[in-house]
């Protein structure tokens, strides 16, 4: 039922302790630097576990099947992302906490270049994600059924974005700011995401988006306004009028004056004309 791998061992082997129902905690060695293949696989009493820092490798279904596994335990995020995962720890768990405290905003460090298959998958209580320059890859599967992700910033310096590494994310907005688009399968996104999600890429960018062979299933491409544009919207902001409660605004992107509704955000006179109210280092714009 409980499980003390002692210090000195490095390898736990594959399939060694699979279909093991009872076994309901393990503690790992300061050695252990590989975890097997299947080498947990169907111990279903498993609540939660500890990975040490000296865990490189973790195998094809290392911990598939244990269907109790809530929580999965870290004390450094560096190591974590230089683990090589064949297979998704998070599968059941869905929760990764870092020194006792769950990981819901994750800021990735600027040491980083590559982000690994699997590497946060599953992950439901990640909903923010800062992937910094510097960051040149994110491998298959990497923020897969990260259900509580709605926003996430892509750096210029992407070169390639894997399979599904988006797959089952309710993404809202994808801004990426590479001028080429990263290379991949085009299946890193829910087909959903196509629909239903806006890609912002960077101005004069459109056409290499709108006919590259996977970018191109974005229903929503909008390049993001430049400075002028931005400046432009800036001063076009006016007060609430305390009587109508409405806002009117020019919008030089689209060439358009709305009056819009404070509350609903909606343009009365163009219900295909919306409005959203944001606030950007603390003032705020339409």
């Amino acid at each position: 039922t409980d499980l003390v791998i002692p210090n000195g061992v490095i390898f736990v082997k594959s399939n060694i302790f699979a279909g093991c129902r009872n076994l309901t905690s393990i503690t790992f060695g300061e050695d252990v630097t590989s975890i097997g293949v299947s080498a947990f696989e169907g111990c279903t009493g498993l609540i939660s576990v500890s990975i040490p820092n000296s865990v490189t490798s973790i195998g094809v279904s290392a911990f598939d099947g244990c269907t109790g596994l809530k929580a999965v335990y870290i004390t450094d995020l560096a190591t974590w992302y230089k683990i090589s995962f064949f297979s998704n720890p998070l599968q059941y768990a869905h929760h990764l906490y870092l020194n006792g405290e769950e990981i819901t905003s994750l800021v990735v460090p600027e040491d980083v270049t590559s982000i690994g298959n699997y590497t946060f998958s599953g992950c439901h209580g990640l909903t923010s994600v800062t992937i910094p320059e510097g960051v040149r890859s994110i491998g298959n599967y990497a923020f897969s059924d990260c259900s509580g992700l709605t926003t996430v910033s892509i750096p210029g310096s992407m070169i390639s974005i894997g399979t599904a590494a988006f797959n089952g994310c309710k993404l809202r907005n994808v801004l990426i700011k590479c001028a080429t688009p990263p290379a991949g399968p085009g299946l890193a996104f829910s087909e959903q995401t196509f629909f239903h999600t806006t890609l912002y890429i960077p101005t004069g960018s459109w056409d290499a988006y709108a006919y590259d062979n996977n970018w191109y299933r974005f229903i929503n491409i909008r390049e993001i306004a430049t400075a002028e544009e931005q400046l432009s919207m800036d001063q076009a902001y006016t007060l609430m009028d305390a009587n109508t409660f409405a806002y009117s605004v020019f919008d030089p992107v689209n060439n358009c004056i709305g009056t819009i509704n404070s509350v609903s955000g909606i343009d009365e006179n163009n219900p295909n004309h919306c409005w959203q109210v944001i606030e950007v280092e603390g003032s705020n714009y339409l």
